[in-house]
């Protein structure tokens, strides 16, 4: 099962110590206030970025709002290694490095998608190497600002939050993309990623080339 089951009775304290309502916590933290109900309902499990959300609103570490659970996963320290690498191979463009540090079974979510180009889900370790070919014909990541990096883990979830200088390259337009990641590990391989990104900047540029959003497969 995904997510992490928080603390909830301290949550619940701590909210109300800073004298804040569901509604207003849920604001505050940019979530829908059905998700703060449920991170204050005991055995609820919430995904790891809610959990930093929150703990951010409380100047906590995630961590002080999780409950502990016997994982036998690598260590935190290895965890986040690991992904600081996954970005390196993105980065680089190693393909095949990069593709073999999922789970055959591997699932990548991209719930905003916005009819960007080849933007879809993937199943399986076949649909993530079709898809992450054909995304590298199209767009570049060209550095990560490291002023913007952010990552927390906790048993075999990894958070990630980092700006990336990035290009389209069709349009030869570069522009900056906030991104926030949550990744599930399999032992040290990747067996789920959930990516939202801002991609605005993006849009602005498929607009000014007149992008047809109903045809997402761009041919280069």
């Amino acid at each position: 099962m995904r997510g992490m089951r928080t603390r909830a009775a301290e949550l619940r304290q701590r909210r109300r110590t800073l004298g804040l309502t569901q509604e207003q916590l849920a604001a505050e933290a940019s979530l829908d206030v059905k998700t703060v109900r449920k991170a204050e309902k005991p055995g609820e499990r919430v995904d790891l970025r809610v959990i930093v959300a929150i703990a951010e609103q409380f100047s906590l570490s995630p961590q002080d709002l999780i409950e502990p659970e016997e994982t036998a996963c690598p260590p935190p320290e290895r965890l986040i290694e690991l992904v600081k690498k996954w970005g390196e191979y993105s980065i680089t463009g190693e393909i095949d490095k990069w593709l073999a540090m999922h789970t055959t079974d591997t699932i990548f979510e991209l719930p905003e998608k916005g009819g960007l180009p080849v933007a879809r889900d993937c199943r399986g370790i076949d649909e993530l190497d079709t898809f992450i070919r054909e995304a590298a014909q199209i767009l570049r990541i060209h550095s990560t600002d490291p002023a913007t990096e952010q990552y927390h883990a906790t048993g075999n979830l990894v958070f990630m939050r980092v700006t990336a200088q990035m290009e389209f390259l069709p349009a030869r337009a570069r522009f900056e993309a906030r991104h926030v990641n949550e990744f599930e590990f399999e032992g040290e391989l990747i067996k789920r990623r959930t990516t939202i990104a801002d991609y605005h900047p993006l849009r602005k540029i498929l607009d000014e080339m007149g992008f047809d959003p109903t045809k997402p497969n761009l041919e280069v």
